[in-house]
């Protein structure tokens, strides 16, 4: 009877720890959840902001000039031999002048105002911006030098002519759209759109007459400076790339570059220094084909944002 009791509290022991084992291995499998998805920056919304950059004016011109008849008397008769002779030396047509171009570097200075709209990783946006400029382009020519020698040593006319044109620039704007690619807080864009600018554009002209001993001239000889301004607004295409990095929620920072090429466009040329005969033979206008290059760096920030 004691063995009995014995075996059946042992029994009773082995079943309940399997029972309380079972149960342990039913208890709830608790993980880790999972980790929030990454913060992407938002480049949608309303910006504005500083550039600052340096741009290079890349043009031509094709101007004309003619040189102004001489009128005087031979007063020795070195020139034709003929004492007391009127010689008249005839002008010319406005002839085709090859000129020679330097362009300076210049810099600018804005602000640029825009609003984005972002799909995903896709930006989509218009930008418009103004900025002041010291750009200039100046180009020389030059008549050949006509000599013309009289029958006797030493006696001769010579006349030249030349120019100098320079097309200055204060400001240019544009409006663009602009498509872009981000990686959170980076971003790069394509950007096209029009642009305008005004040119001023500066004629000079310094015409030399000579002429030797014995001869008079009769009126007025082509010597001396004459200069003359004109000014327009030059219409174009621009396009160019970029790219930004966000620096904080609100601020942003960025270099693009562009080019632009602008309708050509005729200026008044002005005159020439008179000779003996009125009105001079007045220089074809200047038509000016303009092409820029800008690189800039940009600052902007976006309204409505702590």
């Amino acid at each position: 009877m004691r063995r009995t009791a014995r075996l059946l509290g042992v029994t009773t022991l082995l079943l309940t720890w399997t029972v309380a084992a079972q149960a342990a291995d039913l208890r709830p499998v608790y993980k880790a959840p999972p980790p929030p998805p990454p913060v992407i920056y938002s480049w949608a919304g309303l910006y504005g902001g500083l550039n600052v950059g340096a741009v290079k004016d890349v043009g031509r011109i094709n101007p004309s000039m003619a040189f102004e008849p001489v009128l005087f008397t031979d007063t020795t008769g070195a020139f034709t031999g003929a004492p007391g002779t009127i010689v008249a030396i005839p002008g010319t047509f406005a002839l085709p002048v090859a000129t020679s171009r330097s362009s300076n570097v210049g810099i600018l200075g804005g602000g640029q105002f825009g609003y984005n709209w972002q799909m995903a990783h896709w930006i989509y946006g218009a930008e418009a911006d103004l900025a002041g400029t010291n750009a200039s382009e100046s180009f020389t020519g030059a008549l050949a030098t006509q000599t013309f020698t009289g029958v006797a040593a030493g006696s001769a006319v010579t006349r030249s002519l030349s120019g100098t044109w320079t097309a200055d620039r204060d400001w240019q704007a544009s409006f663009r759209g602009r498509v872009g690619y981000s990686w959170d807080r980076w971003m790069v864009y394509g950007t096209a759109g029009v642009a305008v600018t005004n040119v001023t554009m500066r004629s000079t002209y310094t015409a030399v007459t000579t002429l030797s001993a014995g001869l008079t001239p009769i009126g007025a000889t082509a010597n001396g400076t004459t200069s003359s301004t004109d000014n327009h607004t030059l219409w174009g295409e621009t396009i160019g790339a970029g790219f930004e990095y966000a620096w904080s929620r609100a601020l942003t920072l960025g270099a693009e570059y562009r080019f632009t090429h602008y309708a050509e466009k005729n200026f008044n040329a002005g005159l020439t220094p008179a000779g003996p005969v009125t009105p001079v033979t007045a220089p074809g206008p200047n038509t000016l084909n303009l092409d820029t290059h800008q690189i800039t760096l940009r600052v902007n920030y976006f309204f409505g944002r702590p």
